[in-house]
This record gives C-alpha cells, structure tokens and sequence, in this order.
C-alpha cells in the first residue's frame, strides 16, 4: 500500500511540476509551512531552507530506478505527485509508465489503473532467456512452451517448434486478452 499524499494544495504550494519533462522543482516555501515556537524560529527556518533548496530539482532516483521526493521527512514516489499536480487530485489506484520507464514522469506518460492493467504493460524481466514474456524453452520437450495470464488464471497456449511460431502465439494471446502494445519493451 502506498503512503497517503499530502493534500494537493499543499504540494501546489512547495512543488513546481514542468509538464513538459516530468521534472518537479522546489518553490520557495511559505514560513507556515515550518514548524517553531515563535515567527522568528519559523522565518529562520524557513530562510534557511529556501536558500538551500528553492529553485532546485526536487528528486532523487531510488535504487528501483523510479524517482523519489522526501517531503515533511517522508518519502514519495514523484510519479504519484506528477500525476495528483497535473490532474488536481491523488490517484486512486497504481501509476502506469506507459512506456515502461521508470524515471520518465512526463504526466502524458503516467496512468491511474488497477494492478492488473498494470501488469499488462510490465517491462521484461532481467532473467528472461527467451527475450519475449511468457515464451520459455522446455528442455525435456525440446521445443518453446508458451502461457499468458488472464484474470486469475494462468493459461498454457501450447508448445511450439520455433521460437518465432512461440513467440507470433503469445502476440496473438496479448491482443486477444488487452495487453498493452508495450508490454515486454522499455528501459
């Protein structure tokens, strides 16, 4: 479960979003919006974190390779404020890079979809052999075995004698059961 955002006119306040690249950049912030026992300690504070911070690049890459703000001490996934600064309210379900790039936060790029739409445009795994989802060699066989996911299922469409013949089967089945024309590609 994801963190709950802070209000999106709050993060109007502090955050500038440049739509065209995705990038968030610090505002200077408000004195209110500092913690302290007088006007003096949150004018200080305030003065002292806007010189160090105002102006600049709000984010850092996380070691998942997707980008990441801390705000008021805790981390978020800047592609989940992309998406609450540009459309005027959180996101309800999960963040889909539609092209698969992690670190690509262009707000055209992002979608609100459940986990299955999700997973329908996943990027391929380091560890796939066969270089497509769901094509894998079967060495007791001697030929490519092919399976796609559907709903709660996991369905087997069958072993084939080249790669190509699996691989021209799996595309079939990604139309068939709406996956994205990405799935298996990006960075």
């Amino acid at each position: 479960m994801t963190k709950e955002l802070p209000p999106v006119d709050i993060l109007h306040k502090i955050l500038r979003l440049d739509e065209d690249t995705g990038i968030l950049w610090w505002k200077e912030r408000p004195q209110g919006l500092f913690l302290g026992s007088s006007k003096f300690c949150q004018s200080h504070r305030a003065a002292r974190w806007n010189s160090r911070h105002a102006g600049k690049r709000a984010c850092r890459v996380s070691d998942q390779g997707y980008l990441v703000v801390c705000i008021f001490w805790k981390i978020y996934m800047a592609h989940r404020i992309v998406y609450s600064l540009h459309h005027g309210h959180h996101p309800k379900m999960q963040i889909d890079h539609i092209n698969g790039i992690r670190s690509d936060n262009r707000p055209e790029n992002l979608r609100d979809v459940n986990n299955r739409v999700n997973a329908r445009n996943s990027r391929l795994f380091k560890s796939n052999t066969s270089g497509f989802h769901g094509v894998t060699w079967n060495k007791l066989e001697q030929k490519w075995k092919v399976r796609i996911n559907t709903e709660n299922k996991r369905i087997c469409l069958g072993t084939f004698p080249t790669k190509e013949e699996a691989i021209r089967a799996r595309i079939e089945a990604e139309i068939k059961y709406g996956y994205h024309e990405n799935h298996g590609k990006g960075m």
